[in-house]
């Protein structure tokens, strides 16, 4: 049985997208590397139309040590950063648009505040997400915040309706309440009281 480069395969259908990418700020004008295994280089590297240097260590879940790639993405992004040759770059990870649950499930068992804090020390400009239709970018921040628990989807299903009830019935915001504790919505940009 041939070997399986699951990482290998992720990159070389990123680069694909990107050689024709409509955003400019993304789209390869000048390929430096795009080999999971060099070791001067990160898995994917290049030069934007727009002129910006992209540095992009990826990861992929499809593997039978996809626990570990969880640590090493933080290995990674803080050995390219340490190169002498970063000083105007823009640092992402790439991981398979499927794995989203995944790592953001994984990266839950950080502390927000500590994982938020390192995406700033990097910083990480984007995650971007590989699949056949196309590539999508997150944030540092949206990549945390992407896994939901069955009861949190619950809850912001229930606030969301609650927010759309008072909206029609013209209540504030603090009608929807009941001495529960702060719940934070992903995406809703503040924090509502829990149902």
């Amino acid at each position: 049985m041939a070997n399986r480069t699951p990482e290998q395969d992720l990159v070389n259908e990123f680069v694909q997208h990107l050689q024709t990418h409509p955003d400019q700020a993304i789209r390869i004008e000048s390929l430096l590397n795009s080999n999971c295994k060099a070791k001067k280089l990160a898995d994917v590297e290049f030069k934007s139309t727009t002129g910006f240097h992209w540095v992009i260590e990826a990861k992929s879940d499809d593997s039978k040590d996809k626990h570990n790639t969880v640590h090493k993405i933080f290995g990674e992004l803080l050995k390219e950063t340490g190169r002498t040759n970063r000083a105007d770059c823009r640092h992402a990870i790439l991981i398979p648009e499927s794995a989203v649950d995944f790592y953001s499930r994984a990266f839950q068992t950080i502390a927000r505040e500590n994982f938020l804090a390192f995406g700033r020390l990097i910083p990480v400009d984007t995650v971007f997400l590989s699949s056949a239709s196309g590539v999508k970018q997150l944030t540092w921040e949206e990549i945390y915040d992407a896994f939901q628990t069955p009861a949190k989807k619950k809850l912001v299903a229930v606030a969301n309706h609650s927010r759309a009830a008072n909206a029609l019935q013209r209540a504030p915001a603090a009608a929807i309440r009941d001495n529960g504790p702060p719940v934070y919505i992903p995406g809703a940009g503040r924090r509502l009281e829990q149902e």
